[in-house]
């Protein structure tokens, strides 16, 4: 029993292993993904009545969200902005990583207590596990000290993401194998779509008109993909790696499909698809980047006293911009697999 799970444990470090060099790398594109492409902003929820925000373990408690002033809604948005510029150019980044996650959580909290689920558990996850990890170390203007936990660390945000899939498969394996052609789960998510969001997927395709046995395919194929996670990671790096990019495809899908862009996790399956890129080169030209980092770091401060709110996550560019990542992050991992598979073959 011992060496099975020690067998476990060993595959899934061996699976998910991204080196500190990798992950100093990555920090810096991620900083630069959330100041540029996706950064979350908190002042709209100063607008929305106090008295729709429920909140369920306040309320068990007798308790409810404070009404707070757009001041506090306000100072969010500029720590989000603040934290991850120091994330980025490497000035005390685990610290300030812990402070863009917390900053974070209170706001996705609040909003979330709209009755609005965004699915951000696993965007959290790479935050957390990346505080943890040893990314701040190296490739950083005040670098941090390790903590030797690294793999470990990566290990557990791997983990992560399998489960998060796992939970979401159960009740699809249950619900939609059911051999029934008459039913499906695809379809409903089509007609949720396209009667609550006002839009099922861009270019007007009708699930509907679909054959059933198709639909019924879908459904089995979508169950199956989202509860063999753990199966992929145990298998090695190769298998893992060949599942994120099944994954990336199914978020692709979604985005035509259904219209769900699922943007926020583009970095943390990148993280895992597109780590032997990052160990190319280590970053040198500090100058640039923080002229860089300075320079869109005070446009968004400056759009966020002046109250612009550039929300493309409510908006069709959303979608359209969330196709072009998740297509050209599954270009990127295919041709970096090939690459990987060449070199094998040059070995061998």
């Amino acid at each position: 029993m011992i060496r099975a799970l020690s067998n476990i444990i060993y595959n899934i470090r061996a699976s998910s292993e991204v080196s500190i060099d990798a992950s100093s790398n990555f920090r810096i594109l991620w900083g630069l993904w959330i100041l540029i492409v996706n950064t979350p902003t908190y002042r709209w929820l100063a607008e929305v009545p106090h008295k729709l925000f429920h909140h369920t373990w306040l309320e068990m408690l007798g308790m409810s969200i404070p009404d707070f002033s757009y001041g506090f809604y306000l100072s969010l948005d500029l720590l989000v902005i603040l934290s991850v510029s120091l994330v980025t150019l490497g000035i005390k980044a685990r610290f300030f990583t812990a402070v863009f996650l917390l900053t974070n959580l209170i706001g996705y909290s609040i909003e979330n207590s709209l009755g609005k689920i965004n699915h951000g558990g696993l965007w959290f996850a790479l935050i957390a596990c990346c505080m943890l990890s040893d990314w701040s170390t190296k490739n950083a203007i005040i670098p941090d000290h390790k903590w030797n936990i690294h793999k470990t660390i990566v290990s557990i945000l791997a983990i992560c993401i399998a489960f998060g899939f796992f939970t979401a498969g159960i009740p699809k394996v249950l619900h939609w194998i059911d051999f029934d052609v008459r039913s499906s789960g695809v379809l409903k998510w089509w007609l949720s779509g396209l009667f609550t969001e006002a839009n099922a997927g861009l270019f007007d395709v009708n699930m509907g008109e679909v054959p059933n046995f198709v639909l019924e395919g879908m459904d089995y194929l979508a169950a199956i993909f989202e509860v063999s996670a753990f199966l992929f990671l145990l298998l090695g790096k190769k298998y893992w790696k060949f599942w994120l990019i099944i994954a990336s495809i199914f978020h692709l899908s979604n985005c035509i499909l259904f219209g769900i862009s699922f943007i926020s996790y583009i970095p943390v399956y990148a993280f895992f698809l597109l780590a032997p890129l990052y160990n190319m080169k280590t970053f040198r030209n500090w100058n640039m980047l923080i002229a860089i980092v300075v320079v869109i770091g005070l446009i968004k401060i400056t759009l966020t006293l002046l109250d612009v709110n550039l929300l493309l996550k409510v908006s069709v560019l959303n979608i359209y911009l969330a196709m072009f990542f998740w297509g050209a992050l599954i270009v990127a991992a295919v041709w970096n697999a090939i690459k990987d598979m060449s070199k094998q073959i040059k070995i061998n």
